[in-house]
């Protein structure tokens, strides 16, 4: 600034001055604002900007000269300054985007000046007349003033955040300070409210992944491979602790230790996997077998997805589980089924054995084991066989008949074995010796002395017979034996195909429930699911008609969702009146049982064995699987224990699916209005835009926005702005056909989307919503809510999504430039 008792008389010479001092002072105001709005700007060559264009922080300096003398003063910009004005100007804008508040203030607090943020930022601040002290508590005030002393001492910038009380609401701000002449100080002051609340979102969000993965028993974990090939977990749950018996913190600080604990005959494998889930970027599955420091070799089974980031690291998002007891299951059953064959072996080899010797034995005679006699038979005087008297014996034969080969000849048949007359055997070998014909008969004698199983051969010989008996006891205990070893195979050999036909039907059950997406669509299928599980038996299904979160240990009123077979009792009922529910396990019920434990369910099953088990996951009560058998066979224990089989599957399967369904409402859903959010809205109106240039119709987009809506808070209360947008939320949804669209697209801005409506169409809807708005009443009395509205269609307006919204936007902007509480449509 040039002195007053110095300033030049020439007019040309007092312009040049003025210009010298201007560009003195905006050089040294440039700086100043660069060290405070950007450490990295303060480094770059200054310019020249109009810091506060309103406010003039220096003394004042002659103004240029002012008509009539202006013709003579006006005299042209040296070239050399039209960098700094452009520079300046530039400088202006940059003030002008900036969404924070500057301020100058002196070493006591005092505001020197003060300029708000523009383009709607400013109501983020409390108004200042005269000092920060104002607005600030007085620990704030002292932290702010210290910071000032500190910056004015050591001349750095000084950063730092505080938490105040704005407009009756917490706030968060960023400030930075940097010195100001030698008493005095520039603030930047910007709201980070909404960054601290995501923050808090964040480290919420990341709490709750947390705790699910510590209390999961599978290994929930985050590898990230980076570039040049190392390996480390970003995320580690505890149950590594328990699967590979080494500390989290000890797998966090070096992820190749869960790799050597890798067996040696699956390291190739494991790593082939590995490599080609990276290199492909497919989900990695594979089993492979540990061995953890203890010793101890255990199977596991992970499932991942991998995912390439912008640095090029690879990360598998995953989990491993140990599946060493299916294994060690798996085992033991080939282990039995190889155990029943050898059995089965051993028995037709016995029995293969058996028929070689009896086939070495009928060839030989005194040598022979077998008792071979021959006799001749006896006539009376009309011709007529009545006795047969020995001839010859072979030892075996005497031996059990108690009599010497020399004693044996001349032996009476009958008098030495009297019931071959009573048991039929005589007239065999009578008509043996009459027609010719052999006979072979087994025969268990236990008279005569004689105690056992024979197999008696008889052919003819002369006018006589030959008889070749075998003692067969130990031959009939053996195919006794085996025929029960056959049996018990049989036996085991079902009940193995009914197991794995169980497994293979629960399988499928998983699967399709697991497919399903909605717990309605499961409902449907249950029954057609659960009764090939059950043939013989009648059942149903019924569940909670509440979350049950609600009531974890009573789930209130059950309804039945699917039945087969005969069904009895009521649709529904209460859970207090089932026994299984109120005591959380199975209940098995004799015919006429049922009426003293499960109300409703006993109608109807006087004659009928019965099986109620509740439906559990997570502690929590979901419903309750009810069979019933017209005999107590049909729900032995073998059947109770794949209906708990059942129930766990299916408790599983429910669960996921209400969580599903949960997350899926949560991340479309507008949490205070129940509509849509806008992340719902950016996909619906996609899939509309491609639906409408396929069968080309148009659609319509109405932008809404409540008028005064900051106003009506401050006058209501923030409470009765949240009803306001509920009512307001709620009239649309009963205003809206079923294939329109209502999102909450931020704040109090609410965009509809409506298919297949023309722009008039679309304008008169709007113009019925924004009369409906304007009519709301609470209790009785009139809401002071008005709505102006903006409309755009499809395709006169835009053929994309964001073309679209623009054009609805611009239009409610012309609404609120009309005077608000109107319908404008889009040019």
């Amino acid at each position: 600034m040039v002195p007053s008792n110095l300033q030049p008389t020439d007019p040309c010479d007092r312009n040049i001055a003025l210009l010298q001092a201007q560009i003195a002072q905006l050089r040294a105001e440039n700086q100043r604002l660069r060290q405070l709005c950007s450490p990295d700007l303060a480094a770059a060559p200054a310019a020249a900007p109009d810091f506060l264009a309103s406010v003039d922080p220096v003394p004042a300096v002659p103004q240029p000269l002012s008509p009539p003398e202006a013709d003579s003063a006006q005299l042209p910009l040296p070239a050399a300054e039209a960098p700094l004005c452009q520079s300046a100007t530039t400088t202006r804008a940059i003030l002008a985007a900036l969404p924070d508040l500057l301020l100058r203030v002196g070493r006591d607090g005092t505001c020197y000046d003060c300029v708000f943020p523009q383009h709607g930022a400013a109501d983020q601040f409390l108004p200042i007349r005269h000092s920060i002290a104002e607005i600030l508590p007085s620990h704030l005030l002292t932290t702010c003033l210290d910071h000032l002393n500190r910056a004015l001492v050591t001349g750095e910038m000084q950063t730092w955040e505080q938490k105040l009380i704005k407009y009756g609401r917490p706030c968060y701000e960023e400030v930075r300070l940097v010195p100001y002449g030698d008493d005095q100080g520039l603030l930047v002051v910007r709201d980070i409210s909404d960054r601290k609340a995501a923050e808090l979102a964040l480290l919420q969000s990341e709490a709750r992944f947390m705790a699910i993965s510590d209390s999961s028993p599978a290994n929930i974990y985050i590898l990230v491979q980076r570039v040049d090939g190392s390996l480390y977990f970003e995320h580690m749950s505890q149950s590594v602790e328990a699967i590979h018996e080494v500390p989290v913190e000890a797998v966090l600080a070096d992820a190749t230790i869960l790799r050597d604990h890798t067996h040696p005959d699956d390291r190739a494998g494991y790593a082939a996997a590995v490599q080609q889930s990276r290199d492909t970027l497919a989900p990695f599955c594979h089993e492979w077998r540990i061995v953890t420091p203890s010793g101890q070799v255990k199977w596991l089974q992970g499932q991942s997805q991998p995912q390439r980031r912008p640095n090029g690291d690879t990360a598998w998002y995953g989990v491993v589980i140990d599946i060493s007891p299916l294994k060690q299951a798996e085992a033991e059953r080939q282990q039995a089924v190889c155990d029943l064959q050898q059995s089965l072996d051993q028995l037709v080899a016995t029995q293969t054995a058996l028929q070689t010797s009896e086939m070495q034995l009928s060839g030989l005679l005194n040598s022979s084991l077998d008792g071979i006699v021959a006799c001749r038979a006896c006539r009376d005087e009309s011709g007529r066989i009545v006795d047969f008297e020995g001839l010859i014996g072979n030892p075996a034969a005497c031996e059990l008949l108690h009599l010497t080969p020399s004693t044996l000849a001349g032996q009476s048949m009958l008098q030495v074995l009297p019931s071959n007359k009573t048991s039929g055997i005589f007239d065999h070998y009578v008509q043996v010796v009459e027609t010719g014909a052999p006979h072979r008969q087994e025969i268990y004698y236990s008279c005569d002395q004689i105690d056992g199983w024979y197999d008696v051969v008889a052919v003819k010989l002369g006018d006589g017979i030959a008889i070749t008996f075998r003692n067969i006891t130990r031959v009939k205990q053996s195919e006794l034996a085996l025929q029960a070893a056959n049996q018990q195979l049989e036996r085991q050999v079902a009940q193995l195909n009914q197991h794995n036909a169980e497994m293979r039907l629960l399988g499928e059950m998983s699967d399709f429930l697991q497919a399903c997406p909605t717990v309605k669509d499961a409902y449907g299928a249950l029954a057609e699911l659960i009764k090939p599980l059950f043939p013989d038996c009648g059942g149903g299904v019924v569940v909670a008609q509440r979350p049950a979160v609600e009531a974890p240990a009573d789930p209130g009123e059950l309804a039945r969702v699917a039945h087969w077979g005969a069904t009895v009792g009521s649709p529904g009922f209460h859970s207090q009146d089932c026994w299984a529910i109120r005591h959380r396990r199975s209940h098995w019920g004799a015919p006429g049982q049922l009426d003293r434990c499960c109300g409703d369910l006993a109608q109807g099953s006087d004659t009928l064995t019965t099986l109620c088990v509740p439906i559990v996951a997570q502690g929590e009560i979901l419903g309750l699987i009810h069979l019933t058998s017209p005999t107590p066979e049909g729900l032995d224990l073998s059947r109770q224990q794949l209906a708990q089989t059942v129930v766990k599957q299916l408790g599983l399967a429910l669960a996921n699916l209400h969580l599903r369904e949960t997350l899926r409402h949560q991340s479309i859903r507008d949490p205070l209005t129940g509509l849509f959010n806008r992340r719902y809205l950016e996909e619906a109106l996609q899939k509309a835009l491609i639906a409408a240039q396929r069968h080309k119709h148009a659609i319509g987009i109405i932008m809404l926005d409540l008028d005064h809506f900051k106003q009506f808070n401050d006058t209501h209360g923030h409470d009765a702005g949240d009803r306001a947008l509920q009512a307001v939320a709620q009239l649309l949804r009963a205003s809206v056909r079923g294939s329109d669209i209502v999102c909450r697209y931020g704040g109090e801005e609410i965009t509809l989307i409506l298919p297949g409506l023309a722009l008039a169409e679309t304008q008169a809807r709007a113009e019925v919503l924004r009369q409906a708005i304007a009519a709301l009443t609470w209790f009785d009395q009139a809401v002071p809510l008005t709505a102006s509205l903006g409309v755009a269609c499809f395709p006169q307006h835009g053929t994309s999504s964001s073309d679209l919204l623009k054009a609805a936007d611009t239009a409610l902007y012309q609404a609120k430039q009309a005077g608000r509480n109107c319908v404008v449509a889009a040019e």
